[in-house]
């Protein structure tokens, strides 16, 4: 029997919000800026970052043949000293190339940063 690769993957985020009424910084309002910061991994400062940059990646299992990788795509975040953090993974197979780059560029607004979309010439559907 073959044995499925796996496929290294964020998990998905649940969109709902809580808002605490004990936080006298909470705003009543639903900020989706704000949202997507907290949503961000913990290594992540949101001061440091000057853009997100999108890229075409395949994801596999090391013990698989990278013919039997899956595209998708991978969001960076750079810091102004250069550094490259990994923000999150998507995979087409699991939402759509538009709604992954809409969430990209909602990323980026919460961040206040540029996106570097540079997957033009690659295909994420082989």
């Amino acid at each position: 029997m073959a044995q499925r690769y796996s496929i290294p993957t964020l998990p998905k985020l649940n969109s709902a919000t809580s808002v605490s009424t004990l936080d006298p910084e909470s705003s009543p309002k639903n900020d989706s800026s704000s949202d997507w910061v907290q949503r961000l991994p913990n290594y992540l400062d949101p001061s440091k970052v000057v853009s997100v940059e999108i890229r075409g990646e395949y994801f596999g299992a090391w013990d698989t043949p990278r013919e039997q990788w899956e595209a998708g795509f991978m969001l960076m975040a750079i810091e102004s000293n250069g550094n490259e953090k990994h923000v999150k993974n998507f995979l087409p197979s699991q939402l759509s190339i538009s709604a992954i780059k809409q969430e990209c560029d909602a990323i980026a607004q919460a961040l206040g940063a540029t996106l570097m979309d540079t997957t033009a010439q690659f295909n994420a559907e082989d």
